[in-house]
């Protein structure tokens, strides 16, 4: 999910942003694939900001909506057809299953105002800006909520990733789980499993 968007990329001194899509930033607090997400690229000496649509098309039905790592580090040649973007949120959710049951986590920064910067691979396929969301290992003593997890950038290492000078082995050096002490997980409500639902009640912790 992303919320408080605006405020916070206008605090982003890299990051100059279209009018128009200055215009479509809201907040979202459940966002689903097949949808378009507020994403950010590299722009010359800047970075630049553009929706685009979450979901890579592929020969089978099935869209790529997150990229692996290991995969990435074994079909080098593949991946390099993508650039790389990055793909700021508040937040996602997971389905574990827990004590003989699934149950929905939000899975958010300690700091609840603060994003977290995920990895983001884009390609234009027909016209159309499409992304998947890497992902790694999980954070040590998340392993039983999923045992992948986005791949969330250090601060210092947004810039790096956007680079396309950025050479293999410094690149496979940033695919590292995010620290544990960065995250905050707790179960909500089933709403959110409703592509349709809406609204700050979905990240409100279960009662």
């Amino acid at each position: 999910f992303q919320v408080g968007l605006k405020r916070k990329a206008e605090q982003e001194e890299r990051l100059v942003l279209d009018e128009k899509v200055r215009d479509r930033i809201q907040d979202r607090y459940n966002i689903a694939p097949g949808q378009e997400v507020f994403t950010v690229h590299q722009a010359g000496d800047h970075w630049g900001a553009a929706f685009r649509t979450w979901g890579v098309k592929q020969s089978h039905p099935r869209d790529l909506i997150n990229s692996r790592d290991d995969t990435m580090q074994a079909k080098p040649g593949y991946f390099a057809s993508f650039q790389r973007i990055l793909v700021p949120v508040s937040g996602f959710y997971e389905w574990p299953s827990l004590a003989g049951r699934k149950r929905a986590y939000a899975i958010r920064p300690v700091d609840h105002d603060a994003l977290w910067w995920f990895a983001g691979l884009m390609k234009v396929q027909e016209g159309v800006e499409r992304f998947s969301i890497m992902t790694t290992a999980p954070p040590e003593g998340f392993h039983e909520i999923h045992d992948r997890w986005p791949m969330t950038l250090h601060p210092e290492d947004r810039d790096r990733w956007l680079d396309p000078g950025l050479d293999r082995a410094e690149l496979f050096a940033l695919m590292q789980p995010p620290p544990a002490e960065w995250v905050d997980a707790y179960e909500v409500g089933p709403a959110v499993g409703n592509w349709q639902s809406e609204g700050l009640s979905l990240v409100e912790p279960l009662k």
